[in-house]
């Protein structure tokens, strides 16, 4: 196996589904081959059960770190999308609504985990108009309440951390806050990093690599940060990039990222709501009192991060957005979910995995029998004189069920596709 090949299969998950050969066989020496020589080593790859088949240590797991991106929402929108919500109303009364409170602006959560369930503290990017770099800065409003955590990565003991803050012309990530990410957010939670492990007397580990499970967003490709990425392999921190487009499938993080939103969003429907009644109660104290002055705003700012990020003092655990879909436990099981550790390749189950078959794979036979099914049915549309590309959705689930290999009965397609005349024209 030539070490380009060997790259290319640690390279799924980021710790790979086969046997990756000793470097010595590789006579390639391009920069993914070295990664991947490094990896393979690194990761001290062992056969589990003598079939081939690789298991991780169980002393690499607070070692193993996935780090990605979201939109901090700081409107009562969420992040919805596809078409408005269809809503019925009485011609004869005035247009109902729901009023839209968003601030200008936009911030950028930058999270991370381990595979030892333990959450990365927190990167938040704000954005600012100023022109200079050294002029960007956050509000220390801003900064307040905004979720710590606990944890040992690689020390010997627990500790607290504070969460960080960086500051772009668009609130987003650029190159060198990724830098920034790696240098200032990870590397101080692993104190002795080196490109292979060494040991404690007692087993524990003393020194060795990290490895961060990412995307291919900004930072993580190009020239910009290859300096950096070298400089990284080099000290023994080792990225694996993600496939393309395959984010819900194998990043983690991405697994935690719908619990954490939908939290978060109705943190924000109650603080709008609070802020309503306490307007509607001061606007009806100045009826009675004109000296009275409306001081309650029914915006957002970004000094409200805090709660919409973590809720306030005294609130339920559902009110608490972080703590809530970061917890180790489904931390844990956002990494069980992806499958690269353990190495279960569980992400090859997802729905939006496509899948070949081929002759001799498990399950091959039952989808070349769907698919010849399938072909069977639309050439019994076809004769039928039905056009096939007309609201054929719903009809999917009753032709799987009861498959058809003669002309169907037309009523059986009655009201959900339309036949065509010799012209072409619809009937």
């Amino acid at each position: 196996m030539s070490g380009s090949r060997a790259f290319a299969r640690l390279c799924w998950y980021g710790f790979g589904f086969e046997r990756v050969e000793d470097a010595s066989e590789s006579e390639s020496d391009d920069e993914a081959d070295a990664n991947g020589r490094v990896a393979a080593r690194a990761l001290a790859l062992k056969d589990d059960d003598c079939k081939g088949k690789l298991c991780i240590p169980l002393f690499a797991r607070n070692r193993i770190c996935n780090i990605d991106e979201t939109q901090e929402t700081l409107d009562n929108e969420g992040e919805r999308g596809g078409s408005r919500q269809k809503v019925l109303r009485d011609r004869r009364l005035g247009p109902g609504g729901r009023r839209k409170y968003e601030v200008g602006g936009h911030v950028t959560g930058f999270y991370g985990s381990t595979a030892a369930g333990e959450m990365l503290p927190a990167l938040y990017i704000f954005d600012s108009s100023a022109k200079e770099a050294a002029d960007r800065a956050a509000k220390l409003p801003w900064l307040f309440t905004l979720p710590r955590v606990k944890g040992q990565f690689g020390h010997e003991s627990e500790n607290i951390y504070e969460p960080f803050v960086a500051a772009t012309p668009k609130g987003s990530t650029e190159d060198w806050v990724f830098e920034e990410m790696i240098e200032k957010v990870i590397k101080p939670l692993y104190p002795e990093i080196s490109p292979s492990w060494t040991f404690h007397p007692d087993g524990s580990v003393k020194s060795g690599p990290v490895f961060v499970k990412t995307d291919g967003g900004p930072g993580r490709l190009g020239k910009t940060t290859l300096a950096a990425r070298r400089r990284w392999a080099a000290e023994g921190i080792i990225l694996f990039p993600g496939l393309p487009n395959a984010t819900a499938a194998n990043q983690e993080m991405d697994q935690l990222f719908g619990p954490y939103k939908m939290c978060r969003n109705e943190v924000i429907e109650d603080i709008i709501a609070e802020r309503a009644q306490a307007h509607a109660r001061e606007l009806a104290a100045q009826q009675n009192d004109p000296s009275i002055k409306i001081t309650t705003t029914l915006g957002l700012t970004k000094a409200d991060l805090g709660r919409i990020v973590n809720g306030k003092e005294g609130d339920p655990l559902d009110k608490r957005p972080f703590e809530y879909a970061f917890s180790k436990s489904k931390v844990l099981g956002a990494w069980e979910k992806v499958g690269a550790v353990p190495l279960t390749r569980q992400g090859l189950k997802h729905p939006k995995v496509r899948h070949e078959a081929v002759e001799g794979d498990l399950g091959a036979s039952e989808i070349q029998e769907l698919e010849k099914r399938h072909r069977a049915n639309l050439e019994a549309a076809g004769r039928a004189g039905l056009d096939k590309t007309v609201r054929l959705g719903p009809l999917v689930s009753s032709i799987l069920k009861k498959p058809r290999t003669v002309a169907p009965d037309a009523g059986l397609y009655s009201g959900h596709c339309t036949s065509t005349t010799p012209d072409g024209s619809a009937e």
